[in-house]
């Protein structure tokens, strides 16, 4: 079985696993009251209205203003520099990278995974420009993408590290998963860089350099240390794939779920505000 199949075999069954997960999480939040329902109404009874709104929603002129102040009052979090301008910056760095990041991969994966199997190949959603980008690793565009956005999360990440454990912030209350948060957050920053040198060096282009500077830049260091190039990439992206999933299962439970789940709550409370 090639890499690729297995990679797809375990991808789906881990988010199978993930789906379980959410909706565990899901049936207990259900156990408290939803407005405009009786106290005594089922589980299932309140999951149904929630889902008949949000679809209601949806394909509603609300949309697109809620996803405006979604991007405003959670993600740019622009309230942050009225209180510390550091901390808006650390915000910005480590949410903004990895919700770009995330968004980029996401919609690479289906350039590249679904796209292709669903329409011919002349179909303008696989002939397009951006289609072809997002299928071409080393494409410059893609390439310096990710790799700024890596850096900048490491930027945040050790700002974030700097200001709990060196210069503790007193008003800023440090628990043990914070470090296991931050250390996976670093590790899946950092380990795309090897994944890149080590496919450059298993198809001997160590040398033909790149936008993607820091994985190219590594490449060409080790170009003259004699060594399975192959089998390291496979390795150092399996690690990679690990990470990235050890932080899918523990993200619910951890104080990092309030970080991502906040510009949600942030913008229904604007829009519940507004007039």
């Amino acid at each position: 079985m090639d890499r690729l199949t297995l990679f797809w075999r375990l991808h789906l069954a881990l988010l199978g696993l993930f789906t379980l997960e959410v909706g565990w999480l899901l049936s207990l939040a259900l156990r408290a009251r939803v407005p405009g329902l009786p106290p005594e109404a089922s589980r299932w009874r309140k999951l149904q209205v929630l889902v008949g709104r949000t679809l209601r929603f949806l394909f509603s002129r609300r949309l697109f203003p809620f996803l405006a102040r979604l991007v405003d009052q959670g993600v740019l979090h622009r309230q942050l520099i009225g209180i510390s301008r550091f901390r808006w910056a650390v915000h910005l760095l480590v949410f903004g990278s990895f919700f770009v990041l995330g968004l980029l991969s996401t919609v690479t994966g289906i350039a590249v995974e679904i796209l292709p199997a669903l329409f011919p190949p002349e179909h303008i959603l696989n002939a397009n420009a951006l289609s072809s980008a997002l299928r071409d690793v080393d494409h410059p565009v893609v390439a310096l993408a990710n790799e700024v956005l890596g850096l900048l999360l490491l930027l945040g990440l050790a700002l974030a590290a700097w200001r709990r454990y060196v210069r503790r912030d007193p008003n800023l209350r440090t628990v043990a998963s914070d470090g296991v948060l931050l250390t996976l957050l670093a590790l899946i920053a950092l380990g795309g860089y090897p994944v890149e040198a080590f496919r450059l060096l298993a198809e001997g282009n160590a040398l033909a350099g790149g936008w993607g500077f820091v994985g190219a830049g590594l490449a060409r260091l080790l170009a003259q240390v004699p060594a399975d190039w192959g089998a390291w990439h496979s390795g150092a992206f399996w690690f990679h794939f690990a990470t990235v999933n050890l932080l899918l299962f523990y993200m619910p439970f951890s104080r990092f779920f309030h970080a991502l789940a906040s510009p949600l709550i942030a913008a229904l409370n604007a829009r519940e505000e507004a007039p």
